[in-house]
């Protein structure tokens, strides 16, 4: 009573201590509740911020899709409406010299409407250039009409796509660096290049090409303040970008091109084959984005984007000065309410404010909660029993049921049949044990159709823990499941045929225990496709898989689309006997039948790989014995383990990798076998003969891999190495010396530039012999006598090897114009013993002195040989009775 009364006293005669009771009372509450949500908001906003960044992320890399999408289909768009202009479609039909003014007229008006065209050009059907708008980037402003300059392009790989397309295709190129006269124009202009055919009465007159600057479309594709962005290549090259090198950020652009020798891997280590493998992906600082679809590319591009690190310092940091910001504004307005507070009774207050606040929070959580499951959510309440007590406005928008019609009646009369007893079973089980059940349903509507919904039942208790009822949350999710089930049948068709593809045949070969199989292709079917293009080449595949079709019995024998022309036959009924002589009758129907085209027939060979191995085996085997039986020249083919096959092909694989690795690790190697002058007696020049170096230390002769490295895409390096090694050896020699040059040499326009360009960084053009393989698969001789034309010019020498067998005749030597006329190997080695190799090579020797070519005899191994190869007049000798290759010149 008396601390009380004190108490009561006190406060009565200072009445400004219980304001400032209050406002300290509320202020100091005020602190702790803003210290301790400021710590979980910022803890969680931390936690969260990948998650924003990569939200973030998200719109950005579809906001620049969206741009460069617009942008090329804009383009797009142009180059599509000349197809019925009436300008193109005259000129086209009459390209007379009014027309074709006209249509330069044209094409200066859509130039100089856009800044970003660089040329426009129209391309006949021979390849031939007609017209050329060229905008200078150097003057924006600047046209020019190049009629001097027009250009044949009909090598050039855009006409070669193009003359194939069908009409109305639109082409688009890679974005790359613009080339003049082959190399990188300067300043440096990324382009593109767009393209359609034009067609009359069905024949390909030429095309229209745009070629359009991207430079300001890169630079607005990588311009952002939160990210880096670029953009690379699905080999890892960096088409845009920069990178973070020791803290400086650097631009590795186009390098590739520029030869920077820096992929994304060298930024990106962790992430970069996630991002080539993906067509989307993100990880803590970085999202990224496969977009060549989206744009209609051919080229694969991924959209990389790279959170700046100090736009992550800065989003930190204003976070915390967010935060900071509310809680002085917070700590204001509590120490304010407290003030207020202070007006009124401590208790009264405290409990009003309190009940209101909590009052209105809950009817304000429940409304939201509310309105959040009623908006997608099919919502049912029932009782005990399972009998509808309450259907929410969407349950009647999908099953097509009025309330009147439900409420009352038991869940069962939206049962499917073909939902098990067994579920529900587990259902009621769940449930009514306490716990939600959720599970995928099919449930019938009113109408009898059907729909898929997602569901969550779950019981609602009571504070005595007891069920009182049940609630069910559904989602429609009928078109995902039609979608899915859609996707899952058509990946198991090929879409050409109609037939069973290799997935399903996979499946299916595992539903028995054993089967028998046939790999069945048209022989030769790519020369079909080369010839006569792929839109004839598919017609023909349909055709061939109805023809297998009506060939085969329904009930013991499936037919499925493997790839191209290769189709496979599964039965699994028939003996192995009995199947075998079955695809022989099959294989000997297809060999008699014709595929009739209506304009065209074809006569068809296939060829035949049978299988019974075991269902793991089977395919691969199947396939194998289709390959080998090609290579051994049989029409069927039955895998056995004893032929060994897998050898073969394991051996080639090996040689491929070998060959690859000695690129890599320049274990191809330069020897130079000397060449005598028969009538100075001195070694005037030298053969470069390339060699293998393999692991042991041991040399490989180029029989055993340069077949294989033609194959394998490889030839032409192994050409350049030759090329290397030698130029560098003989650099500062007088002595002649040659390098040996196939046909596929000679037209390779990379090889050639390659060639041109050493020639000129040694000098060694008055030194080198080109020694020029024969071949009878030249088809381009033009293009054969030009290669001549162009390095004579250089001061090289030409070289006719291994003349006077198989294509080689006289005519050939002539038009060739060579300097020398090396003599076959096999007619020098046994001239000793065999007359009609003497006589044969005394007329080479006769023809070449009246045309003034010098000649050279190979294989000159002993003395005897030499003497004879002296008696007929041959001015020089090379073998190993003048000198072995090797690694080091002779003195």
């Amino acid at each position: 009573m008396y601390n009380k009364y004190i108490s009561s006293t006190f406060f009565e005669k200072n009445p400004f201590f219980i304001k400032i009771f209050f406002i300290l009372s509320f202020f100091i509450f005020g602190v702790i509740v803003i210290l301790i949500t400021f710590y979980a908001n910022y803890t969680y906003q931390v936690e969260h911020l990948e998650e924003d960044i990569r939200t973030n992320a998200k719109k950005e890399i579809n906001k620049k899709i969206k741009f460069l999408k617009n942008n090329l289909n804009d383009y797009r768009t142009d180059i599509y409406s000349f197809k019925d202009d009436i300008i193109v479609n005259n000129y086209l039909t009459k390209p007379n010299d009014i027309n074709k003014k006209n249509l330069i007229s044209l094409f200066f008006h859509i130039i100089t409407t856009d800044k970003n065209i660089m040329q426009i050009r129209f391309i006949e059907k021979n390849g031939n250039e007609k017209i050329r708008l060229e905008r200078d980037y150097l003057g924006a402003d600047k046209l020019i009409i190049k009629e001097s300059q027009l250009q044949n392009k009909s090598h050039r790989y855009y006409f070669k796509e193009l003359s194939k397309t069908k009409d109305n295709f639109l082409w688009t190129s890679k974005i790359d660096l613009n080339k003049e006269f082959g190399k990188i124009q300067k300043p440096y202009v990324p382009t593109i290049r767009i393209a359609m055919p034009f067609y009359t009465s069905s024949n390909f007159e030429g095309f229209i090409i745009f070629n359009i600057f991207m430079e300001n479309l890169l630079e607005e594709v990588t311009k952002s303040s939160l990210f880096n962005i670029s953009l690379i290549d699905n080999d890892g090259e960096i088409i845009v970008g920069n990178f973070e090198v020791n803290k400086e950020l650097k631009d590795f652009s186009w390098s590739r091109a520029l030869s920077k020798d820096k992929k994304i891997e060298d930024f990106l280590p962790k992430d970069f084959k996630a991002i080539l493998n993906n067509n989307e992906y993100s990880s803590k600082n970085i999202c990224t984005k496969f977009i060549s679809d989206e744009l209609g590319l051919k080229q694969k591009l991924f959209l990389i984007l790279e959170i700046k690190d100090d736009t992550l310092a800065k989003l930190k940091k204003d976070m915390i000065d967010h935060a900071l910001s509310i809680i002085i504004i917070v700590l204001f307005i509590s120490a304010f309410i407290g003030l207020l507070l202070s007006l009124i009774p401590e208790k009264f207050a405290r409990r009003l404010l309190a009940s209101k606040e909590k009052l209105e929070e809950t009817q304000h959580f429940l409304d939201e909660y509310l309105a959040a499951m009623n908006t997608n959510n099919i919502i049912t309440k029932s009782d005990l029993k399972g009998t509808i007590t309450y259907i929410n406005d969407n349950f009647i928008k999908v099953t097509g049921y009025k309330e009147h019609e439900v409420i009352g009646k038991p869940h069962s009369i939206l049962r499917s049949d073909e939902t098990s007893k067994e579920t529900f079973t587990d259902l009621w089980k769940t449930i009514q044990a306490k716990k939600t059940w959720t599970g995928i349903l099919k449930n019938k509507k009113k109408d009898g159709t059907f729909y898929y919904v997602d569901n969550a039942i779950m019981p609602i208790l009571n504070t005595k823990n007891e069920i009182v009822e049940y609630i069910g949350i559904r989602h429609d999710i009928t078109d995902l499941i039609l979608q899915r089930e859609s996707i899952l049948a058509s990946a198991r068709k090929d879409s050409l045929t109609n037939c069973g593809n290799r997935m399903l045949l996979f499946e299916e070969i595992h539903t028995k225990a054993s089967n028998n199989l046939a790999v069945i292709d048209i022989n030769d079917f790519s020369s079909i496709n080369d010839f006569y293009g792929h839109t004839i080449g598919d017609i023909v595949i349909k055709k061939f898989a109805e023809l297998l079709l009506s060939s085969l019995d329904d009930y013991e024998f499936k037919l499925y689309r493997l790839h191209s022309d290769k189709f496979a036959i599964l039965n699994t009924s028939l003996t192995k006997k009995k199947f075998v002589d079955y695809v022989r009758t099959l294989n000997k129907k297809m060999t008699d039948s014709i595929i009739n085209l209506g304009v065209k027939n074809f006569d068809i060979l296939t060829t035949v790989g049978i299988s019974f191995e075991n269902n793991y085996e089977l395919l691969l085997t199947g396939e194998i014995a289709n390959k080998h039986a090609k290579k051994v020249n049989q029409n069927i083919l039955i895998y056995e383990k004893k032929l060994e096959i897998e050898k073969a092909f394991e051996m080639n694989l090996t040689w491929v990798t070998k060959i690859k690795n000695a690129l890599s690790e320049n274990k191809f190697l330069v020897h130079y076998q000397p060449i005598f002058n028969n009538k100075t007696k001195k070694i005037e020049k030298y053969e470069a003969l390339v060699r293998l170096e393999d692991e042991d230390g041991t040399l490989i002769s180029p029989f055993y891999f340069l077949s294989l490295a033609k194959k394998s895409k490889q030839y032409i390096n192994i050409t350049k190495k030759v090329i290397d090694l030698s130029f560098e050896k003989f650099k500062n020699s007088k002595l002649e010396f040659s390098i040996n040059l196939t046909i596929e040499d000679i037209l390779n326009k990379e090889l050639n530039e390659y060639l041109i360009k050493k020639i000129k960084k040694y000098n060694v053009g008055k030194i080198l012999v080109l020694e020029l393989v024969e071949s009878e698969n030249i088809e381009k001789y033009d293009e054969f006598v030009n290669f001549i034309k162009l390095f004579k010019s250089f001061g090289c020498k030409i070289a006719i090897d291994d003349f006077g067998t198989g294509y080689s005749n006289f005519e050939y030597l002539i038009k060739v114009d060579a300097d020398y006329v090396k003599i076959d190997g096999s007619m020098i080695k046994d001239i000793e013993h065999n007359q009609n190799s003497k006589e044969i090579v005394r007329t080479i020797v006769e023809f070449a002195k009246k045309m003034n070519f010098k000649t050279i005899a190979e294989y000159v191994s002993n003395e005897e040989i030499y003497n004879i190869v002296n008696e007929l007049g041959i001015e020089y000798s090379q073998g190993y009775y003048i000198g072995k290759p090797q690694s080091e010149l002779i003195d």
